[in-house]
């Protein structure tokens, strides 16, 4: 999920990615999403938290973390 920098904070991510989640197990019958975000994006991180992703360091960048969760 990407927000344009004049709708931080406004709360568009939690919904976008929730109708996100339901998609991918409805529609498209995922199994887990995964995503990376910056490591000092501090309120991605605790949305991601909040939706119960396990955040982990990247591989390839120190400055990047993986977030995944299971559907």
């Amino acid at each position: 999920i990407v927000v344009a920098d004049e709708w931080h904070g406004k709360g568009v991510a939690r919904p976008l990615l929730k109708a996100l989640m339901a998609a991918g197990r409805k529609h498209h019958r995922l199994k887990a999403l995964v995503g990376e975000a910056l490591s000092d994006n501090v309120r991605m991180l605790g949305l991601a938290r909040a939706l119960d992703f396990t955040i982990d360091t990247a591989p390839q960048d120190a400055r990047l973390v993986r977030l995944q969760r299971k559907l």
